[in-house]
Parts: structure tokens; C-alpha cells; sequence
């Protein structure tokens, strides 16, 4: 008789433990989480597109909102703002599985500046996806979290300054670690590592209409 009664607690405490672990997942696949965006808002003058060597600017147009050519312009931005947003956003369980959780953007300044030919092998080459964020020549601070960043050392501290991002796009679906170049006065010397998901913007400028051969 005592058997059956321990038996049947056992099964109770069973089903209970299936019961909370499978609300617990629920709400953890419910649950978003949102890691840090390089490109929280369209703050750049324009930007161009590298697919396999032939590029295609794009700059924002914010009068002539009739013209079909600043309709379609303009929306290749906006799109591809928004989905460096989506790219940074899942549920607290896939994070979870795809280690994503606890991972911070990092800052890491170069032993020698890229520039020249080099910095160029960022994104104008083949088999090279990326897109150059340009500034015209204003000089932007790093924010990480809607703070300013500053680089330092034991002996200093430096604010992060740039007037262009390259960033390369990847063909990730899972998050994986993803990278940005800041470059200032042509030159680059500091990158920012951060985590997405990219495949959608990827395959989002696959899509796009592109010319046959450089301008």
C-alpha cells in the first residue's frame, strides 16, 4: 500500500516538473531579447552596396518624395535599416541555444591602421557582400549602448571617432559573430565585433537590382 502512495507522488512530482519545464520553455520562446545594433537609426548621408566587386549607392533623398527613382532609393535604405535591426533581434530561447546570451559588442584597436589597397579588400572584392555607411566626411562617436564610448589604456582614454562603416554582410542564418570597421581620414583602426543574424539582409541585396558591370 505504501509502494502504490510513494508510486503515485512520484508520478504527481513527474508531471508537475514536465508541467513547469514546458511553461518555462514557452515563456522563454515568448520572451524577445534584443543584442546591440550597429545601425540603431539611419544616421549616415547614404550608403553604398558591394556584391562581387560592382557597387550601387544609395543616398537618402528627404525633398523629392514623388520621384519613383527617391521612392525606390529611399526604401533600399529603410529596408536595410530595419533589418539590421531584425537581424539583432530573437527570443530568450534561441539565444540561449545559440550561446547569444551574456555576449557584449567588443571594441578592439589595431596594431597598425588598414588603408589603401587593404582597407579596399574590406569590401571591394569577389565573393565580398558589404556595405559602406558614408558619413561625407563628419566625424561620428561610437555609442554602445546610447553612451559614448571611449577606448582605454592604463595611461589614457580616447573617444572612437569615424566618418565611414564598412560592414561586411554575412550569410548567417544562426547568430554568429559579425563585424564592423570604423574608418576616419581613410584609414581604419579600430573594429567593433558584435553578434547577428544576417542571412536576411543577405539575401535581401541578393534581391536587389544590380548593374552588370562597375560605372
Amino acid at each position: 500500500m505504501k509502494s502504490k502512495k510513494v508510486k503515485k507522488i512520484l508520478a504527481i512530482v513527474l508531471v508537475s516538473i514536465v508541467l513547469a519545464l514546458t511553461v518555462a520553455t514557452i515563456v522563454l520562446a515568448l520572451v524577445p531579447k534584443k543584442l546591440y545594433n550597429p545601425m540603431p537609426k539611419r544616421d549616415f548621408a547614404g550608403m553604398t552596396i558591394y556584391r562581387d566587386e560592382i557597387p550601387n549607392a544609395y543616398y537618402y533623398d528627404g525633398e523629392n518624395l514623388d520621384d519613383p527613382e527617391v521612392i525606390e532609393v529611399n526604401g533600399v535604405i529603410d529596408d536595410i535599416v530595419a533589418l539590421m535591426d531584425k537581424s539583432v533581434q530573437d527570443n530568450m530561447l534561441s539565444s540561449m541555444f545559440q550561446g547569444a546570451l551574456g555576449r557584449e559588442v567588443e571594441v578592439e584597436k589595431l596594431g597598425s591602421k588598414i588603408t589603401g589597397t587593404n582597407l579596399e579588400d574590406l569590401y571591394d572584392k569577389a565573393g565580398v557582400l558589404a556595405i559602406v555607411f558614408n558619413y561625407l566626411g563628419e566625424d561620428q562617436s561610437l555609442k554602445i549602448n546610447g553612451e559614448v564610448f571611449e577606448y582605454k589604456t592604463y595611461f589614457s582614454s580616447k573617444e572612437v571617432k569615424y566618418d565611414k562603416i564598412i560592414m561586411p554582410i554575412s550569410n548567417n542564418e544562426s547568430y554568429d559573430d559579425c563585424m564592423m570597421y570604423l574608418v576616419d581620414d581613410n584609414g581604419c583602426e579600430y573594429t567593433v565585433t558584435f553578434y547577428a543574424h544576417q542571412s536576411e539582409i543577405y539575401e535581401y541585396i541578393k534581391g536587389l537590382k544590380w548593374p552588370l558591370f562597375k560605372s
